[in-house]
């Protein structure tokens, strides 16, 4: 294990590890567990990230904050694991190819899902991911109880990931990290898993860990953000860094379709409760991109929801021609799709381009359409927004956009809208 690389991060190389799925055989940096006669909630700042992530070779490695005792090796996690699953020559995929799940022991020396009901999270490999692990009451270890387990992008939205209730046959002894990669999956490609921090919260989830925003940013606006672009130069009319307590009056309905948004006074977010857009006119002088960070919500049935950008040739949604360009269901529960379509007064025309059963999307993305002349090319980001990564171009979008905008589905957000010009 190394702190050299980068000050204040714990670094393990996992492909340097040669351990099987037993609990003892598991590479762990612990301290002595509480008596477990008080509820607690454990948070650890955790990442995955390998030089080939489209090789089986990486698969199941894992990083987990858990609870737990050496005597009868029992344990309960947070786990955040690359699952390679179908990946190996999926591009796709591969970007998005790391779950969080709830993890325990299953007797045999194994590890099993705490839950099959809990939707599992995907996020980006290299991304910096949340893990809590939540014991919700004061009962003793050695008494039934509940364990929930939960991930987060940003310490500040969380979804919860497992849940079990649990039974220690002795009191836990261990409180901490541990690090896995199986036996079978050693050599390339190379393993890194990396932890910022790891400590105990109050009851009311990140208790107090600190925020870092961008310089110039309000700390209390957008503090989880992976981007604070925007925030302060909102250098176009149609920007919007959704930091007021309303929805801006430049948002027009898309009558017919219309989103309901709310803003929250400083937290620096739109709120979709229903599907729709939201729409503004393109500037007189033209346009040459429009971009979004979004937050999808929980699929928890199969359909065609998406969330992203739009284009129209109108405001009325039975009279207009609209292209939408988003991340959403595949009508299969558990997998989604990149998606970019045609729609004709209100009714679905045709698919520009689609990639269909992605099982570990990040649910935290940014989308940009990017307008050079008669092509307009469809981007997308993960991780950090640094990096976009073209998805599409479409040459023959049908219609002239008049207005473009916002389509969201319910439980829904956004974090900014931004024009360049």
């Amino acid at each position: 294990m190394s702190q050299s690389l980068f000050t204040g991060y714990l670094h393990v190389g996992l492909d340097e590890l040669d351990v099987t799925d037993n609990f003892d055989n598991l590479v762990r940096l612990y301290q002595t567990a509480p008596s477990g006669a008080a509820a607690a909630e454990y948070v650890a700042k955790v990442s995955l990230a390998a030089d080939q992530w489209g090789q089986e070779g990486a698969e199941w490695s894992e990083v987990a904050l858990y609870l737990g005792n050496s005597t009868d090796d029992e344990f309960i996690g947070a786990c955040l694991e690359f699952n390679a699953d179908d990946i190996s020559t999926d591009t796709f995929k591969a970007r998005s190819s790391l779950q969080a799940i709830g993890i325990e022991d299953n007797g045999s020396g194994g590890v099993t899902p705490t839950s099959t009901t809990t939707p599992q999270r995907g996020y980006a490999p290299g991304e910096f991911v949340y893990v809590k692990l939540v014991k919700e009451s004061s009962s003793g270890y050695t008494s039934s109880q509940t364990y929930k387990v939960y991930a987060s992008s940003d310490g500040v939205v969380w979804h919860q990931v497992g849940e079990s209730t649990k039974t220690f046959t002795t009191a836990c002894d261990e409180i901490g990290l541990f690090f896995r990669r199986p036996k079978s999956q050693t050599g390339t490609p190379h393993v890194m898993a990396a932890c910022d921090f790891f400590r105990r919260t109050d009851s009311n989830g990140l208790g107090g860990l600190p925020v870092t925003p961008a310089a110039g940013a309000i700390a209390s606006i957008d503090a989880g953000a992976l981007t604070l672009l925007g925030r302060d130069d909102e250098s176009e009319a149609e920007d919007d860094s959704f930091d007021g307590g309303s929805v801006d009056a430049k948002w027009l309905a898309y009558t017919g379709y219309d989103a309901t948004l709310s803003v929250a006074a400083g937290d620096g977010w739109a709120a979709a409760s229903s599907e729709g857009a939201k729409l503004q006119a393109v500037p007189g002088g033209g346009w040459s991109s429009i971009e979004a960070e979004f937050i999808a919500p929980d699929y928890l049935a199969a359909g065609y929801g998406n969330v992203g950008l739009i284009l129209t040739n109108g405001t009325t949604e039975s009279s207009a021609t609209d292209a939408r360009w988003g991340i959403g269901g595949d009508n299969t529960l558990g997998t989604k799709r990149f998606v970019s379509e045609k729609f004709v007064n209100g009714a679905f025309s045709t698919t520009y381009s689609q990639t269909t059963g992605l099982r570990y999307m990040p649910q935290r993305y940014r989308l940009r359409i990017v307008k050079d002349g008669t092509d307009y090319h469809f981007d997308y980001a993960f991780g950090d927004g640094g990096t976009w990564t073209r998805y599409y171009t479409e040459s023959t979008l049908g219609f002239t956009p008049s207005h473009f905008g916002l389509h969201m589905s319910d439980g829904s957000k956004v974090n900014y809208f931004k024009v360049t010009t």
